[in-house]
């Protein structure tokens, strides 16, 4: 990478031509450099394909030229640069996701409050006397609170996947990770404290006792943390909702699968043409991932969704799998999947469906027979899709009821089965 960036580099550019001028025009170069600019400019914009192509050419030199100690240091540098990227981004990530909750579930708590001052407490003031208006008013508050304050003190700290991962990763991250940490506490613990020191006008330094009481029985019972569990699950389903349905019926890709990509990774689609041999096997007979290194995640089979398949689920036609793999394996088994047969019979009348009727006369072989004995259906190929009587009164065929004399079937199939059917019961006649 870095000998094809820096071949890349080779050429000076087109913008010389106006930093030349610039200098000449300003009395900073001699009228002689022009030239040389315009020369060198034209001729490494030439040559500047050739010379990315010998990058790898010049980087194979390279590695049999220098001393195996200055390899060593290049690839423990490199590794270690990519470490040091890697971490920081997953640093980034976590604070990025972190201050989002915060400042989410900030805003709630500070609209609870202010619907808590500004319309709970003067209800409660005209409706109960004395200080237990302010009580009320105080634990109303709190309890609505208490979902909001465990988001922001404890949701993705210490014992989540999150947090654990990255303090076991980034020695470095340790301060900023106890910093944060403190700071949201402290976010937490401030509303009990301005609810006290409000609704009841306690000293400064009996708050600050009490606020911490309060904010640990609020954020760390079990009530708070279903409640909080339920509200998220709520907002998550309803502000998802469109991604979600799409998601279910195979409009869109999950979220997991941009994650995939980090691991050379992916999900792709594919539909089960109706015409595949191998429908109705089970997955464990496909055998997909020895023999192509992909799996199956799920199968979308109209409105239904079956998630993680078992190895005794079948794929039927119509179905369409979602499949993670690499890259190699997803081509090889596109590769190896049946396309879907788009290509017509070069005679398309003999596959036309039509209709006649056949009236039974006297002598007729298949008087007397009942319709699945007559070998219409099994051996021409023909349906009887009505009977006229005598009456001229269309009925719809009984299979168990004998062909009179005078009846007329209405017969549908194509035309040369028809055509073979009439030859059939006409020689019979004779």
């Amino acid at each position: 990478m870095a000998f094809q960036s820096g071949f890349s580099l080779s050429q000076i550019g087109e913008f010389s031509f106006i930093i030349a001028t610039l200098g000449v025009s300003l009395g900073v170069t001699g009228d002689f450099l022009y030239p040389i600019v315009v020369a060198v400019s034209v001729v490494t914009i030439f040559l500047t394909p050739y010379v990315i192509r010998l990058a790898e050419p010049a980087y194979g030199l390279a590695t049999k030229i220098l001393p195996q100690r200055v390899l060593t240091f290049l690839e423990d540098y490199a590794r270690a640069t990519g470490s040091t990227a890697a971490k920081d981004s997953e640093r980034k990530q976590y604070f990025r996701e972190v201050s989002q909750m915060v400042i989410v579930n900030g805003i709630m708590a500070i609209a609870t409050c202010i619907l808590g001052f500004g319309v709970l407490q003067p209800l409660a003031a005209k409706w109960i006397p004395g200080i237990w208006a302010n009580v009320v008013t105080g634990v109303v508050m709190l309890i609505g609170l208490s979902p909001f304050l465990r988001a922001i003190a404890v949701k993705k700290s210490r014992g989540s996947q999150s947090f654990d991962a990255l303090w076991a990763a980034d020695s470095a991250s340790h301060a900023q990770l106890l910093v944060a940490t403190v700071i949201r506490y402290a976010l937490a613990l401030a509303f009990p404290f301005v609810i006290l020191g409000r609704l009841f006008h306690l000293p400064v330094a009996l708050s600050i006792l009490l606020a911490p009481a309060l904010g640990f029985v609020l954020v760390f019972n079990k009530w708070t943390k279903r409640s909080y569990k339920a509200l998220e699950k709520t907002f998550q389903t309803n502000l998802r909702s469109r991604d979600m349905r799409a998601e279910y019926l195979g409009e869109k890709k999950p979220q997991y699968a941009s994650s995939l990509m980090d691991k050379d990774l992916h999900l792709a689609d594919f539909d089960v043409p109706p015409e595949v041999e191998w429908a109705g096997k089970e997955l464990r007979e496909l055998n997909f991932g020895q023999q192509y290194g992909v799996h199956v995640v799920s199968i979308l089979r109209g409105k239904k969704r079956i998630n993680i398949p078992k190895a005794t689920d079948r794929l039927f036609p119509n179905d369409r799998i979602q499949v993670i793999g690499t890259d190699a394996g997803l081509e090889s088994f596109g590769a190896a999947f049946p396309q879907p047969d788009t290509s017509l019979p070069e005679d398309l009348t003999s596959q036309e469906m039509v209709l006649r009727r056949m009236p039974l006369e006297s002598g007729s072989p298949l008087l007397g027979k009942a319709i699945k004995d007559s070998g219409i259906r099994n051996h021409y190929h023909c349906l009887v899709a009505g009977i006229e009587k005598a009456d001229g009164n269309l009925h719809i065929p009984d299979a168990q009821h004998p062909l009179e004399e005078g009846d007329t079937l209405w017969l549908v199939g194509q035309t040369q089965d028809l055509e073979t059917l009439f030859a059939a019961a006409s020689e019979k006649k004779r």
